[in-house]
């Protein structure tokens, strides 16, 4: 499912997950999005997730991980900086996912 190439400054690796697969029913609303392309960029210290998905906007997010998972810094939908706690429900197995693709050394 994913995908790794190389570029110049560091490592990108694309995935497409489908969040409704991981999310219990009550999390799962109308503006749930079904495909999600998921772009996760790494250079130095800096590590970066773009997400695509469709209605429900474009969205990104700085993150760290460690052993014990993910850390969002800043998030930002449609380019604009939005508190990491209103992240949607449907980012938390985007995320999970991330964290996996990252900690796997993809």
């Amino acid at each position: 499912m994913a995908t790794k190439s190389q570029t110049e400054s560091g490592r990108t690796a694309e995935f497409v997950i489908d969040p409704t697969e991981r999310l219990d029913a009550e999390s799962i609303d109308d503006e749930t999005p079904t495909h999600v392309l998921v772009q996760v960029s790494s250079n130095g210290r800096s590590q970066m997730a773009i997400v695509a998905a469709g209605a429900a906007g474009r969205w990104s997010f700085d993150f760290q991980i460690d052993s014990s998972g993910i850390e969002v810094e800043r998030a930002f939908e449609e380019g604009i900086r939005t508190n990491v706690e209103d992240l949607p429900a449907w980012m938390v197995p985007v995320k999970d996912a991330v964290a996996g693709l990252v900690l796997s050394g993809q």
